[in-house]
């Protein structure tokens, strides 16, 4: 049996440390805190996760470093911020990939993309395009599924994450030709050897294609998505080059490890939420082709849920097995 004067200490020892642990969270960021980005520098991801970092340093007044880990078709990444501490110095920009498609395309994926984070909030979603080197002698999509067609086989798409493969096999399948894919550490190698020749075509987020089409090194064909993108406007949806009943966009979100403190969540949530509203930064995201579409912990935990199903029903119907 507890006495009175146990029970008095226990419950001041109690009392203590749920005030430290309130002083703590208030106190926080105290230090530097990581965003972690799963892809190389010159990402889609490493592009947004900067902008994030420079905008929640003047709004919380503390120091957000980017630190990127790329590798295993985002698994690295993931997997380390899933391992890291619970106290809100390590944070993710992740989306689509590594949260969505990864756990149908692996077998041994090393987290698990619900129970190992705490969704903060969805910064953003942006249509993908399919795109061809400028030198190529392919100018329409229907030009590039003639010749998809005839190839046989032939034709090599690079995808520098595992989302992007999932929308090149589902593309092929839907269009009757079969390709040869070439996996990359991120877009940016990928698009290198599109521009070189290594490879016939790519899928990729609209974002990184714009600034190639720009420099006269790539040309885009198609954008998935039921509008034409201000980014260039001059190119067709699939919906108008005759593709019927096909349209994929990425996302990206915010997210931290299970457990992170509530008070956290809520101040990152609450801090990138104004963020997000800046004239400044929804013109910065219009400009990436990004479509801003900020929700709550709790609609970005149900939203990351759906996205899971319809990615692994994309990956069945497109017939690409486990690794």
């Amino acid at each position: 049996m507890i006495s009175r004067r146990t029970f008095s200490l226990l419950a001041a020892v109690g009392a203590a440390s749920l005030a430290l642990s309130a002083q703590a969270t208030e106190a926080w960021p105290s230090r530097p805190v990581s965003i972690v980005v799963a892809y190389p520098p010159g990402s889609t991801m490493d592009i947004l996760a900067r902008l994030v970092a420079q905008n929640l340093q003047e709004e919380l007044k503390a120091s957000f470093l980017v630190e990127n880990r790329p590798g295993a078709s985002g698994r690295i990444g993931a997997e380390y911020v899933a391992r890291a501490a619970k106290d809100g110095y390590t944070l993710f920009i992740s989306g689509n990939s590594t949260h969505s498609a990864n756990p149908s395309l692996f077998k041994k994926l090393g987290y698990d993309p619900v129970k190992d984070f705490t969704p903060i909030i969805r910064i953003a979603t942006m249509p993908y395009a399919l795109a061809v080197r400028e030198k190529s002698n392919i100018k329409t999509l229907a030009e590039f599924v003639k010749q998809a067609q005839q190839s046989k086989g032939r034709f090599a798409y690079a995808y520098g994450s595992p989302s992007a493969q999932v929308a090149s096999v589902a593309f092929a399948a839907s269009e009757g030709f079969d390709a040869l894919g070439v996996p990359y550490k991120g877009q940016p190698p990928a698009l290198t050897d599109l521009i070189g020749g290594q490879v016939d075509f790519i899928m990729a987020d609209l974002p990184v294609l714009v600034p190639y089409v720009h420099a006269g090194t790539l040309r885009v064909l198609t954008v998935f998505s039921d509008k034409r993108s201000p980014l260039l406007p001059q190119v067709p949806t699939m919906l108008e080059g005759g593709v019927k009943g096909y349209d994929l966009a990425a996302w990206i979100g915010v997210s931290g490890p299970a457990g992170l403190p509530p008070e956290i969540t809520s101040k990152l949530s609450d801090a990138l939420s104004r963020i997000l509203v800046k004239p400044e930064v929804t013109a910065r995201l219009q400009t990436l082709g990004m479509q801003h579409s900020p929700n709550t912990p709790n609609q970005f935990a149900k939203y990351v849920d759906e996205q899971l199903l319809s990615w692994g029903q994309r990956v069945r119907e497109a017939g690409i097995p486990a690794e």
